[in-house]
């Protein structure tokens, strides 16, 4: 793959906070870029964490005001006892409340997408454009090479028992707090001029996957939890715009997920694909952030 430009991708946000919720749980949060820019909210991989921006002169450069979030249990957030889209949508719009964001766009970057979504669903009166890159479908809907069925177990037992599930789905994703550095085997593929090997690359995403681990496995088990109960609402029911960005040699998610978002959401683009892997948030992040159509301010 001929990238675009050199990414920078950063580590080290402009502001790292916490935010505490009407329960009691802490939200960490981080802030990117300008100030006083367009305001974008950015749902990371899953696993992953706040601490990562994919390129921060491109965010500059695009007027954009970033913000990152952990999911429960992973990074600075609280562990959610009760793990569902419904509590995500609760929980991030107490953020931009307190940030005071009446508008804002969406990217959903890997299994974060689907929280994304969830955002677009019950916030549609805030979210003003979305875009997904390499988002998995919903698990339960089988496309052939997704999910693997040693994640197709996992949904089948969260369905059944949620509760239940949680000490199964800790025990087989121990690997990760193991070796947070795991996922870069997968995500990097050989075949795009392994734009995960570059120093700033590989750096910059050691650290987010590391504070992603901060609480050992319990924000991967949020993630497998949430994502595979029902989500609470249906794709048709986003009303924003949705930009839709896969990579032709992504070894984990293809475009045919992304072309299963194409027939079910109402404002969908068609499906653009490049010849990138996993990681093409971090080649492709001006484009991103350009498909998502934001006026320029707050």
């Amino acid at each position: 793959m001929s990238l675009p430009d050199n990414p920078m991708p950063s580590s080290v946000p402009a502001v790292d906070q916490s935010l505490v919720l009407s329960d009691g749980r802490t939200l960490g949060y981080a802030l990117w870029g300008e100030p006083e820019g367009t305001p974008v909210l950015l749902v990371g991989t899953s696993p992953g964490s706040r601490l990562f921006c994919p390129d921060l002169p491109a965010t500059v450069a695009a007027g954009v005001r970033l913000v990152t979030v952990d999911r429960p249990g992973s990074g600075r957030s609280d562990p959610d006892p009760h793990p569902g889209m419904a509590r995500w949508v609760a929980d991030t719009g107490a953020l931009v409340d307190h940030l005071r964001l009446e508008r804002f766009g969406l990217v959903g970057w890997s299994g974060g997408g689907q929280f994304a979504l969830a955002m677009a669903a019950g916030l549609p009166e805030r979210v003003t454009s979305v875009a997904l890159a390499g988002t998995p479908a919903p698990a339960h809907d089988d496309l052939g090479d997704w999910p693997p069925e040693e994640i197709r177990q996992l949904v089948g037992l969260v369905r059944k028992d949620p509760q239940g599930a949680v000490e199964g789905i800790a025990a087989a994703n121990q690997w990760y707090p193991a070796d947070p550095q795991l996922p870069m085997q997968v995500w990097s593929a050989p075949g795009d001029q392994a734009v995960g090997t570059l120093p700033q690359v590989a750096e910059a995403m050691a650290v987010m996957l590391r504070e992603g681990a901060r609480q050992g496995v319990a924000g991967l088990v949020y993630d497998i939890v949430a994502g595979s109960l029902d989500w609470g609402f249906a794709l048709g029911e986003v009303r924003a715009p949705v930009a839709l960005w896969y990579g032709t040699l992504d070894p984990v998610v293809s475009p045919q997920h992304g072309r299963y978002y194409a027939q079910r959401l109402p404002h969908a683009s068609e499906v653009y694909t490049r010849a990138a892997d996993h990681l093409l948030a971090i080649p492709l992040w001006a484009d991103i952030l350009s498909s998502l159509g934001l006026p320029q301010g707050r």
